[in-house]
């Protein structure tokens, strides 16, 4: 996000959205931050499992989804599908722009 250094953001990393019910959990998540606020949340993932990415892709958010867009893309120029196995880590980034110097970074 250095390419805007103008926006303070609130970051949240989410580990292992490894089951729908992580996921559930995530998307829970989201939608908070969705309604406390009244902006989309950035979301960056790069979950492998397609029922897991899709339960993610039903938040309110602007997902960025890593998987489909870069891997995807690779697939496509190269006509070789990929493995489909999570690489060492499964995680979600959510990115939030700070409305008001009052609020506070939430780390896990």
């Amino acid at each position: 996000m250095s390419q805007f250094a103008s926006v303070p953001f609130e970051t949240r990393v989410l580990p292992y959205v490894d089951s729908l019910e992580r996921a559930e959990d995530a998307v829970e998540q989201i939608n908070l931050a969705y309604q406390r606020d009244g902006s989309l949340p950035l979301v960056f993932d790069t979950i492998v499992n397609p029922e897991i990415r899709e339960k993610i892709n039903s938040a309110h958010s602007c997902n960025l989804d890593m998987y489909e867009g870069l891997i995807g893309r690779v697939a496509e120029e190269t006509g070789v599908e990929p493995d489909g196995h999570s690489g060492m880590h499964m995680m979600m980034s959510i990115l939030k722009p700070i409305k008001s110097v009052s609020m506070q970074c939430i780390l896990p």
